[in-house]
């Protein structure tokens, strides 16, 4: 499955970002390679929807790897995209549920390491674009 991630052909790169939503939670660990895999995709850059959601709900700590294609996407898209509704708007805003989760996880477990500073800059990227409830955290959060 993992070559089906790179396929030159888009349609295949988009059926196979549906995989997500036929994991179980258990299988989250059980498949962790082949999850670092599609994160760091092609297939994941382009539709992340399925994995997104399947993250946000899943009760397992959130893998260091969002962080990347997190990266990818928000700091590769401009920000004119954003406008209320669109696509990119639902997936950043996705993106940054799952990375306030990841930030706390480390911060909580006292892990100051470069997770969180590379959330906190993609929560900054967030705020320049006005992106609702990360821009009001932004200009309240004392650093």
């Amino acid at each position: 499955m993992i070559l089906l991630f790179q396929d030159e052909d888009a349609r295949v790169r988009q059926e196979v970002a549906r995989f997500p939503g036929r994991l179980a939670e258990e299988s989250f660990t059980e498949h962790r390679d082949l999850i670092r895999a599609f994160l760091a995709s092609p297939a994941f850059r382009e539709e992340p929807s399925q994995m997104l959601r399947k993250l946000k709900v899943s009760a397992l700590r959130l893998p260091s790897t969002l962080l990347e294609p997190a990266e990818a996407y928000m700091l590769g898209v401009d920000a004119p995209q954003f406008a209320a509704g669109s696509r990119d708007a639902l997936h950043v805003r996705e993106f940054g549920q799952l990375l306030i989760r990841l930030y706390t996880q480390h911060f909580n477990r006292g892990i100051h390491d470069e997770i969180l500073v590379r959330c906190m800059n993609l929560f900054d990227q967030m705020a320049r674009w006005r992106i609702g409830e990360y821009f009001d955290a932004m200009r309240q959060l004392e650093r």
